[in-house]
């Protein structure tokens, strides 16, 4: 019986350390997948901030080509007066 109670309390401490070690690796992830959701969310506000610089960009680029046309259709309007083309 005595051996038996040892045998028990053996086990016992066995399973109470894997379960201690299973707990400290359960942790360690719970901590790391905490950084990678930290490191996920600054991720997608850099990238709201590129689409943004990307959009401007686009608006930029819109009016340049507007101002390109009226220069271009002001030139046009020139070299018709000045007769420098033919109408």
């Amino acid at each position: 019986m005595a051996e038996d109670n040892e045998n028990n309390n053996g086990t016992d401490n066995l399973i109470l350390e894997h379960l201690r070690a299973f707990r400290t690796s359960q942790d360690r992830m719970e901590k790391r997948i905490d950084e990678i959701g930290t490191r996920v969310g600054h991720m997608d506000m850099k990238l709201a901030s590129v689409k943004s610089d990307i959009a401007q960009l686009h608006t930029i680029a819109a009016e340049h080509s507007n101002s390109f046309d009226a220069i271009s259709r002001r030139l046009k309007r020139i070299e018709k007066r000045l007769e420098l083309v033919e109408v």
